[in-house]
């Protein structure tokens, strides 16, 4: 028995082959095969469109975690609000979020006839409407929120691919915000720590700049206030702030109110309680970058021949330069004189005016009565009339007699009236409003 098929020795053999093929199968196949099963299908779902599972249950809007990828159930149409990550572009956007890389680029390109898509700020909220079939994701349309200059849509119009765009201009809703507070260690910081915005802050100090002098008048416990406007987009939570509106400083020996006027492509314009301004009222020369090529005073005309007295001074410039405004006024004439071509002419501070001739073309906002400021472009260098060449011919008159422009420094204060002066008071009662009812 000893030796039998059912010995002791090979009893022992055989149990022992048992253990080792078991601990080979646990070790082989220790997975349960359904659980196996399942990663496959996770797996095969997350092929079709390179993003993770989201269950049939799921909502059609999607908010989608940047640094994870989704994945939607098929034939759905899905919705989803993302954002653009740091060093992203729209194309890597739609890309990211299963868009075909070549439609990418169409949608990008229709995208770039609106907006410059290098200036798209990191964060930018980006709206997407797409289905997915067959595995396979379809962009019906993208929406871009650009901030305070609305959003732009660009949507599919066709099944052959082709896109288009439109424009939502958003709701810009202004209010007055008022500050009041006491000078610590210095007005900017104060007023930076009373929540100012910087802007404003930039804009107080470069006010104040030509009125007070800041290390010498400027003390401990001297109070400010200030009203500026801030624009808020409807519906949003995005807040910049306008122009500052009123200042006012009350120091240990006088008080300094200012308030600011400001008009579009017009530098700011500041006066005192009366309407009157506080800027001096210099003459500027009207082309940067020009120079005299005819002096005023008596002189051989280059066109006709005789002697005549030249009213104003020829100043020689490029072709289509920049024609400024010497000095805040009015309109008094836009048009045509026969020598001349085309003309602007000004009037400042009641008896002065000023003459600019041979115009290529007029600004766009210059119009009779309208009020220009101080380095405003009214016009442009060019050659209508009687002239050899691209100058411009400037003259200035008090009273209707006509002065040396090389020698006019500073013309009186101008002082407000008709719609200015209309503007103005509407200014000081939105001040006074703001300062009465803003819980200080």
């Amino acid at each position: 028995m000893g030796r039998g098929l059912f010995s002791l020795k090979f009893r022992k053999k055989l149990f022992l082959g048992a253990a080792v093929f078991s601990a080979l199968l646990i070790l082989l196949g220790g997975e349960n095969p359904s659980s196996h099963q399942s990663v496959s299908y996770q797996s095969e779902k997350s092929a079709n469109c390179g993003q993770s599972v989201a269950t049939q249950e799921a909502c059609d809007t999607i908010d989608v975690v940047p640094t994870e990828k989704v994945c939607y159930a098929e034939n759905r149409d899905i919705r989803v609000n993302d954002k653009l990550l740091s060093g992203e572009n729209i194309t890597k956007l739609l890309v990211r979020n299963g868009v075909d890389i070549k439609e990418a680029y169409r949608v990008s390109s229709v995208l770039r006839q609106s907006v410059d898509l290098k200036r798209i700020p990191t964060g930018c909220q980006v709206f997407l409407d797409q289905t997915l079939t067959q595995g396979k994701v379809k962009l019906n349309k993208i929406v871009v929120n650009n901030g305070f200059f609305g959003s732009v849509e660009v949507f599919r119009t066709g099944p052959n691919g082709g896109f288009s765009l439109r424009k939502k201009p958003c709701k810009l809703i202004r209010s007055d915000v008022a500050v009041k507070g006491v000078v610590v260690s210095n007005l900017n910081s104060d007023a930076l720590r009373k929540g100012v915005p910087s802007k404003i802050v930039a804009q107080t100090v470069n006010i104040l700049k030509n009125q007070i002098d800041f290390k010498r008048d400027i003390k401990h416990g001297d109070k400010f206030e200030l009203v500026y406007d801030a624009i808020v987009v409807n519906g949003t939570n995005l807040k910049k702030a306008g122009d500052l509106k009123y200042v006012n400083l009350t120091l240990k020996n006088r008080k300094v109110k200012i308030y600011c006027m400001h008009s579009k492509g017009v530098e700011c314009n500041c006066f005192d309680e009366e309407g009157n301004s506080l800027q001096r009222n210099t003459m500027q020369f009207p082309v940067d970058g020009g120079r005299i090529s005819s002096k005023f005073g008596r002189r051989a005309h280059p066109i006709l021949g005789y002697s005549c007295k030249h009213k104003g001074v020829d100043i020689s410039a490029r072709f289509g330069a920049a024609i400024r405004a010497a000095s805040n006024g009015h309109v008094k004439f836009v048009g045509r004189r026969a020598r001349y071509g085309k003309i602007v002419c000004l009037s400042h501070a009641g008896e002065y005016s000023t003459l600019y001739a041979h115009m290529s073309k007029f600004a766009s906002n210059i119009r009779p009565g309208a009020y220009v400021a101080r380095g405003q472009v009214i016009g442009f260098v060019g050659r209508s009339g009687l002239t050899t060449g691209s100058h411009v011919h400037f003259e200035v008159m008090k009273n209707g007699t006509h002065l040396n422009p090389l020698l006019v420094g500073v013309l009186p204060k101008n002082r407000l009236s008709g719609q200015d002066l209309i503007r103005f008071k509407q200014l000081k009662a939105s001040v006074e409003n703001g300062l009465r009812t803003i819980d200080l």
